[in-house]
């Protein structure tokens, strides 16, 4: 079998939150995990931003990285 590892993402953008799920998370350290799923956390408020759709966002939900919490 193949070492392809998938997860979902589900983004609640009016709370800046991400839920993950994985079906596998048992397999892997909570903060390998972490290290794995922080740049996803940094990069979509940017992309947000940038987008300019999101303007209607609190400016915490576009300018700072979200947070996981697991």
């Amino acid at each position: 079998m193949n070492k392809t590892h998938f997860v979902t993402l589900e983004i609640l953008l009016h709370e800046g939150r991400m839920n993950v799920y994985d079906s596998n998370l048992m397999g892997m350290e909570h903060a390998k995990f972490l290290t794995f799923i922080q740049p996803v956390f940094e990069l979509l408020p940017r992309l947000l931003k940038q987008s300019g759709i999101m303007k209607h966002l609190p400016d915490k939900f576009l300018n700072e990285p979200w947070e996981f919490e697991g």
